[in-house]
């Protein structure tokens, strides 16, 4: 196990896309602290301010967490490699575990290291857009697991779609389009019941919405259709050819 996971995160760590995606992320994140948490607010700063300010932004780069855990899966089938991948392994289950191991590890990374530079940009903003900022009071538990959760969560569900399409430009037509497009006009139909949705649920989780559930009834529901997409995907797994 431990052998397989050091595989997946070699292939993580060897891919540029990798670092295009958490740099760009980050880029956008530290841009967005800096001017409109920051330098250009325009309201008054109360002790709670930092935290939903992070938590806000952290909804926000939400998808670019995703992008990385598609393209592990589908790499291996756009470039055919998946074959030795098995091959190396004597057991699918292993890859597959190993796999989810390297996607939640990334997604962590990503969330402490989007955490520290939305901070330190939002400090540097306040403080050149001459704002004062009062003592701050922190929910630890509130803000890293819902940030935890919330970006695990999408991580997972990008990779079940990159599991379940296998094709790398058909998964992420779908990664793109579902949560967004697809979903609201699903939500449109079903109305109150929109919050059983996937995306709907996680979102809540992390942006609590008039009219939507509890955060926490959010999560239940939300990790409900993770659970049961990665054992889809896991059967699948099992049962479909290497390529």
């Amino acid at each position: 196990m431990i052998t397989a996971i050091k595989s997946e995160l070699r292939k993580v760590l060897t891919v540029r896309s990798t670092y295009l995606v958490f740099i760009i992320a980050l880029l956008i994140n530290m841009i967005v602290s800096f001017w409109t948490s920051g330098y250009r607010v325009d309201h008054a700063l109360d002790t709670h301010y930092l935290q939903n300010s992070i938590i806000a932004l952290i909804s926000g780069i939400g998808f670019f967490v995703g992008i990385t855990p598609l393209l592990l899966v589908t790499h291996e089938y756009r470039h055919n490699l998946i074959y030795y991948t098995l091959t190396a392994n004597h057991s699918r289950t292993i890859v597959f575990l190993a796999k989810l191991a390297v996607i939640a590890k990334y997604a962590l990374v990503f969330m402490l290291a989007n955490m520290l530079f939305a901070t330190l940009a939002i400090l540097v903003g306040l403080n050149l857009g001459d704002h004062t900022l009062p003592a701050q009071q922190f929910e630890w538990w509130p803000l890293l697991w819902r940030s935890g959760f919330y970006l695990l969560a999408v991580s997972f569900m990008a990779a079940i779609f990159g599991f379940v399409v296998r094709n790398q430009i058909g998964a992420f037509v779908v990664y793109l389009l579902y949560p967004g497009t697809v979903e609201a006009l699903i939500g449109l139909l079903i109305k109150k019941n929109a919050g059983y949705l996937p995306f709907r649920a996680i979102a809540t989780v992390i942006m609590p919405a008039q009219g939507d559930f509890s955060v926490n009834k959010s999560a239940v529901i939300a990790a409900v259709w993770v659970v049961v997409g990665l054992i889809v995907s896991w059967l699948l797994f099992l049962k479909r050819d290497a390529n």
